[in-house]
């Protein structure tokens, strides 16, 4: 069940490079998280009846989503290095990655362990009606978050400015491609 999410990654990660020049970090990492986190709630309705092939289709999406956004995200933190730490640099952001993976696989096993005591249709066999409320909840946060990203730089948040007083992500700078596809590959 775990090839679509990999091969969807692995396709999804050819197509970031253009989409970033094409539409900026901003525009992308937001509609991105908006989609990542529906297609997390979209997990609050799977059921033993859905066909496997639809089940597999959201897998992929999901993994094609995820994908562009950890090569987002990476390319964003790293744009701004010298390319003589290049590879620490890197080294570190993927720790924090991990780290933030780690603590949010605490935080959901927590909120799955709550939703199973106080739902009142969830027993020793039949958890799903836990599990489909902490997807739901998950991703409503996910998309809460894109919200609140574009409110910030739509409302001029100097937190969402760069040094020279831009919009971070409203432009790639020019000396960034070659670096693009260093992190892509």
């Amino acid at each position: 069940m775990m090839l679509p999410v990999a091969a969807a990654g692995m396709v999804s990660k050819r197509i970031v490079t253009s989409l970033i020049m094409k539409r900026g970090y901003r525009r992308v990492l937001v509609v991105n998280t908006v989609l990542v986190g529906l297609t997390m709630a979209s997990f609050s309705i799977t059921s033993a009846e859905q066909p496997l092939w639809l089940r597999l289709v959201q897998l992929a999406f999901l993994g094609g989503v995820n994908s562009i956004q950890f090569t987002a995200m990476n390319m964003l933190t790293l744009k701004d290095f010298g390319t003589g730490g290049a590879s620490s640099d890197n080294s570190f952001f993927s720790l924090v990655q991990m780290l933030s993976m780690s603590l949010g696989v605490m935080i959901a096993g927590a909120v799955l362990a709550t939703f199973t005591g106080i739902l009142p249709k969830v027993t020793a066999t039949n958890s799903l009606p836990a599990f489909h409320a902490t997807f739901l909840c998950f991703g409503i946060v996910t998309v809460a978050s894109a919200c609140v990203d574009l409110c910030a730089v739509r409302a001029g948040d100097p937190c969402c400015k760069d040094k020279v007083g831009r919009s971070v992500g409203s432009a790639l700078p020019r000396a960034l491609p070659s670096r693009l596809s260093l992190l892509v590959t």
